[in-house]
């Protein structure tokens, strides 16, 4: 970990994010049961020590809100925030203590979004603790795939992550009997971080190495050349730092989203940061990277028909895709960022070329049963002027046979047609397994 660092005090607001798959119909059931009674209570039904109860609520927004939201962003993404993501929060309002250091467990916000992906985000903070602590603290509780191996986080994982096995049971229909299955992909929670500082530490501070280190968690060091190499650190700050103000900075990575600022700034630019770039912008381009990485899996696995995988996609591409947020520069700036640091690009990149091979494997199948078709055409044309010469020539002699000759050719060409007709039935049926090129 940076030295330089180790001995800095810090206010620190951070969420921890993760998603899972639903399933349509305990979704539904789910959903109904909140709509009836305004909120669905969280009861214990599995073996899991809880320490605290609370209701999902769902978040209700008023025309007024949903004005104000208009006069910032452009209506389709003010639509798919209030209209497509179904959000709900369950307040827990609980302290822990992890490594002596004290943590204040907010909420958990919980986005229920379309193609059954549900994002869930747990809202802590903490104040005036060493930075080497709080990484400290912060590495552990990502680190889903290992809770049962840490006893010192136990009290997060009764307080914070219950509720959520709690919900994946409703919202699956399955029991969630391993922490790890809330996030579908990978072994650790994403972390979006506020840290701020004395102004006068900023002043002092070498900013990129503390963007690093607090996006990197301290794993790595960027005053070690022989531990990191510069070039690499450079590299990120480059592609990835968003600095348009003196007062903060931020650096958007794969795993972390990290915003650094000072205490003079004003609570306006922060709660921008803590509100509107949090669920207006990453939450957003998480849930795309969540969707197409899906997607290209299905693809490849072939899980589902690819030809409704196709069209869930257009449909995604057609209704849920902004590449433009909002009518001010630094939210679009930001979200420019953030869509480059969790590789959405090479996501669809990817998606391209596999459609691409899927569209040429078609095309030569296409290929092989028109030669098919020409041959056939080709063997009826050869007979009948097979047919023709022998008639010129033998006319005479077969003049008896010329009538029965031609009711055996016109009944073998009706038969051949209707063995076509039926093969070309048969084919567009299978072909409802396949993209339709």
């Amino acid at each position: 970990m940076n030295k330089e660092i180790n001995n800095i005090l810090s206010d620190n607001q951070f969420w921890m994010i993760g998603y899972f798959s639903t399933s349509e119909k305990p979704l539904n059931i789910f959903l109904k049961s909140i709509t009836n009674s305004k909120n669905a209570s969280i009861n214990p039904t599995t073996p899991i020590t809880i320490e605290t109860e609370g209701v999902w609520i769902p978040k209700v927004l008023s025309n007024k809100d949903k004005e104000l939201m208009q006069n910032y962003y452009y209506p389709d993404v003010v639509h798919f925030y209030t209209e497509c993501n179904k959000c709900l929060s369950m307040q827990i309002n609980k302290k822990i203590l992890i490594n002596n250091v004290e943590i204040f467990i907010d909420k958990i916000h919980v986005s229920l979004l379309p193609f059954n992906i549900l994002i869930y985000s747990i809202s802590m903070n903490c104040t005036q603790v060493l930075i080497k602590d709080m990484l400290s603290v912060l590495t552990q509780i990502r680190q889903i795939s290992r809770y049962n191996e840490v006893e010192n986080i136990q009290p997060f994982v009764d307080i914070a992550i219950a509720p959520i096995r709690h919900l994946y049971a409703q919202v699956t229909g399955k029991l969630c009997e391993k922490s790890q299955q809330l996030v579908e992909n990978g072994n650790k929670l994403k972390l979006y971080q506020s840290v701020t500082l004395e102004r006068t530490v900023l002043q002092t501070k070498n900013t990129d190495h503390l963007l690093y280190s607090l996006g990197t968690l301290g794993l790595n060091d960027p005053t070690n050349y022989n531990g990191t190499p510069l070039s690499y650190m450079t590299n990120l700050i480059k592609n990835y730092k968003i600095a348009v103000y003196n007062h903060w900075s931020a650096l958007s990575l794969l795993d972390t989203m990290t915003y650094l600022s000072d205490r003079e700034v004003e609570s306006y630019t922060r709660n921008l940061w803590h509100r509107d770039y949090f669920e207006f912008i990453y939450l957003y381009q998480l849930y795309r990277k969540i969707f197409l990485y899906r997607t290209n899996s299905e693809f490849r696995l072939k899980k589902r028909p690819i030809q409704h995988i196709h069209n869930e996609l257009e449909y995604f591409d057609n209704y849920y895709t902004y590449h433009f947020l909002s009518y001010n520069f630094l939210p679009n700036l930001i979200n420019n960022v953030v869509e480059s640091s969790l590789e959405i690009d090479e996501e669809m990149k990817q998606m391209n070329n596999i459609v691409k091979c899927i569209v040429l494997g078609e095309r030569k199948k296409r290929d092989k049963r028109t030669n098919s078709v020409l041959t056939l055409l080709t063997v009826i044309t050869s007979l009948s002027a097979i047919y023709d010469l022998i008639m010129g020539i033998w006319g005479e002699r077969l003049a008896l046979l010329k009538d029965l000759l031609w009711w055996i050719l016109l009944t073998t060409c009706i038969i051949i047609t209707i063995i076509a007709i039926v093969s070309v039935q048969l084919i567009k049926k299978r072909k409802n397994k396949t993209l339709n090129i």
